[in-house]
């Protein structure tokens, strides 16, 4: 049985708010549409090299995927500069 809470919920999630599809994603990772959706539902895992390329190209870090950490808030420059 899948799991509800696990690293393939959290890549589902990156890759939709990259607006990445999974045909995308298992070209850039060199794999077929099956597993990455697989990969989503939490049935087979990523190896350390499909993680690299998954943070880079859904632009998200480590410990946001493996460990389901809050990913940082993106701060403009100009939002820290205050106003004279």
């Amino acid at each position: 049985m899948p799991k509800t809470n696990h690293i393939g919920t959290r890549i589902q999630k990156a890759r939709k708010e990259a607006g990445v599809s999974q045909i995308q994603m298992a070209e850039a990772l060199g794999i077929n549409q099956s597993n990455v959706s697989r990969m989503e539902r939490g049935i087979q895992e990523p190896n350390i090299s499909q993680l690299r390329i998954l943070k880079l190209v859904l632009k998200t870090d480590y410990d946001y995927l493996i460990e389901g950490k809050s990913r940082p808030k993106t701060v403009r420059i100009s939002d820290e500069i205050p106003e004279k």
